[in-house]
């Protein structure tokens, strides 16, 4: 990165030890290029996700240009950068939930904007706390008396169980903010019994929604237990 009024020139070690990110193998006429190249977005995908690539990109950028902060993020956990990711997005592109993980992505983003939309209507946010290293959370919800650390998964296979778990666990510890909340993993339908009394061992609190695709529509329907947790009413 050249110099700029915020920050002298960056060099690529610099780049990437305080962004996190690797340089793609770029060849020119068959040898290595002189030059690192970093892989910012997809073009393939829709414009929405473009964008949002883009300046996820560019906040890693101000991340190396900010020496302090970089080194916050990697060396004091005390004093992690906190930022607010933005909202999900919505909508339908091709492909099966189950082998499409962009798909599955935008389905999560339809039940994340339906919670938030019920959370707004009640005069409060469905927040995304995120590290400065990207690691970001689905939900954060605040009630009268405590405060939801939320993981949400578009299906209940073991893979989607373990993975939610595991979120849950570790991103507290990134985000020592979080520590305290009660830790929520909302799911399409319920596990078996063996592994729900597991995630509970985990200290996981499980809850559960309705999900249907009807075409290009996405209908989510909140569990009574888990929108009375949530303070919401039906």
């Amino acid at each position: 990165m050249h110099k700029n009024a915020q920050s002298p020139r960056i060099e690529n070690d610099e780049f990437e030890d305080r962004t996190g990110l690797k340089p793609a193998d770029v060849t020119r006429n068959g040898e290595p290029a002189r030059r690192s190249w970093f892989i910012v977005t997809a073009l393939d995908i829709p414009a929405a996700e473009t964008c949002q690539n883009t300046a996820a990109f560019v906040d890693r950028c101000g991340l190396a240009r900010d020496r302090d902060a970089a080194m916050v993020a990697k060396h004091d956990d005390e004093r992690l950068t906190e930022l607010f990711g933005r909202p999900e997005q919505g909508g339908q592109i091709t492909g099966h939930p189950t082998i499409n993980l962009n798909q599955r992505r935008r389905i999560q983003g339809e039940v994340w904007q339906k919670l938030n939309a019920r959370l707004v209507a009640d005069g409060r946010f469905l927040d995304e706390p995120k590290h400065a290293h990207g690691y970001e959370v689905d939900g954060e919800i605040e009630t009268p008396t405590e405060r939801l650390l939320l993981e949400i998964k578009t299906d209940n296979t073991a893979a989607d169980v373990y993975t939610g778990i595991g979120q849950l666990i570790v991103y507290p510890k990134l985000l020592p903010r979080l520590s305290g909340h009660r830790r929520i993993l909302l799911l399409p339908g319920l596990p078996s019994g063996v592994l729900i009394e597991a995630i509970r061992e985990c200290g996981v609190e499980l809850y559960s929604c309705d999900l249907k695709l009807d075409g290009e529509e996405v209908h989510v329907c909140f569990s009574a237990r888990f929108l009375q947790l949530c303070n919401l009413g039906p």
